[in-house]
């Protein structure tokens, strides 16, 4: 690395902390003026409200990110241009591509950094500051939805429907098993009065069991007790109350297949399953954004272009959420939902920067 990509990345680096840290005390105030009366409501103690606020930190500084890092590459290129630095370069024969090189690639690393900061201190630190929330605030369990209604759940050959599951004390009402055979015709059914989980297996209370014979014909048969034949242990009955960060990549794509087989729709979670991956790009989409806007304004200065920068951080915002939202009522393929906006602006970035008088 040369003198000048040193004293560019450097530059870079400096400014760039001073907007993280800015940008994630807002965030980090405002967030605090909204909760702290829940907190006070219920009486909170003082190290269980600081730990929550510390550990939502790690989440806050990954959203403020590239908002930071558009606010960095503008401020910076704008004092190049204001102490005529980017004039000396172009003199030298160093082009505003050659210059900005090294950020692009800072970027870059920056966005590969930012995914695995969320691959491993995100889902641990999003899940203690959910469970200091729901077990202090709330005062509901942490870890799982203990009541359900409604349920259903689908095996291989079977299919299960559970009018209300009770996760404290896994107990079924009203369930009813469907078996099929392989050409997907019911050979069997199973109504019931409750079902609970005794020894490791559910036992079904007064009900009936409807057979189909080799001639297509059912038979009825009543029981007081029996065993219900579901494989499935009480927890897979059970959706934990987890936000997606709380989640790695792999965590909420096991989970998205699990929501997608027991026939529920999966587009919220696979939304935000390829979100997990798009967002850190952003950092270096904004770099593409930031380095024309300093070097294009004609009048104005630093503030003018800091606003600019601020217009396009909220426009890509509104054009990521209108995406997201048709990923989320199925209008569009969840993957394209998410990586559009990425796309989009990917160009549009490369296309500004290639206007920009070199």
């Amino acid at each position: 690395m040369s003198i000048l990509q040193r004293y560019i990345v450097k530059e870079f680096a400096y400014i760039f902390c001073l907007c993280q840290i800015s940008f994630t005390s807002i965030f980090l105030v405002i967030d605090f003026i909204g909760k702290i009366d829940n907190f006070l409501e219920v009486n909170a103690g003082f190290s269980d409200t600081v730990k929550y606020f510390l550990y939502k930190l790690p989440f806050m500084a990954v959203q403020m990110t590239p908002a930071a890092t558009l606010i960095s590459v503008v401020i910076l290129f704008s004092i190049l241009r204001k102490n005529n630095e980017m004039t000396a370069l172009k003199a030298g024969g160093i082009s505003v591509f050659q210059s900005s090189f090294p950020i692009l690639i800072a970027a870059l690393i920056l966005s590969c950094c930012v995914l695995a900061f969320s691959e491993t201190v995100i889902p641990v630190t999003s899940s203690k500051s959910e469970a200091i929330w729901n077990t202090v605030v709330k005062r509901v369990d942490s870890e799982r939805s203990l009541f359900r209604n409604h349920v259903w759940h689908r095996g291989e050959d079977r299919i299960c429907y559970i009018h209300h599951f009770d996760g404290n004390k896994n107990v079924m009402d009203q369930p009813i098993l469907f078996i099929f055979d392989e050409s997907f015709a019911v050979t069997k059914e199973i109504h019931a009065r409750k079902a609970v989980w005794k020894n490791n297996k559910w036992m079904a209370l007064q009900g009936i069991e409807l057979t189909r014979d080799e001639n297509g014909s059912y038979g009825m048969a009543r029981f007081e007790v029996a065993e219900m034949p579901i494989q499935q242990e009480p927890e897979a009955f059970l959706v934990p109350m987890k936000e997606p960060e709380e989640m790695t990549y792999g965590q909420l794509k096991r989970f998205a297949e699990q929501i997608e087989a027991d026939g529920y729709d999966a587009n919220e979670y696979l939304v935000n399953l390829y979100l997990k991956v798009a967002f850190p790009f952003i950092n270096f989409l904004m770099v593409l954004w930031g380095i024309p806007i300093a070097l294009s304004l004609p009048k104005g200065g630093a503030p003018a272009a800091v606003s600019v920068g601020i217009g396009v951080c909220f426009v890509y915002i509104i054009i990521l959420g209108v995406m997201r939202s048709l990923g989320l009522t199925g209008l569009l393929p969840p993957w394209l939902a998410v990586w559009s906006a990425n796309i989009g602006f990917g160009f549009g970035g490369c296309y500004v920067l290639m206007k920009v008088s070199t």
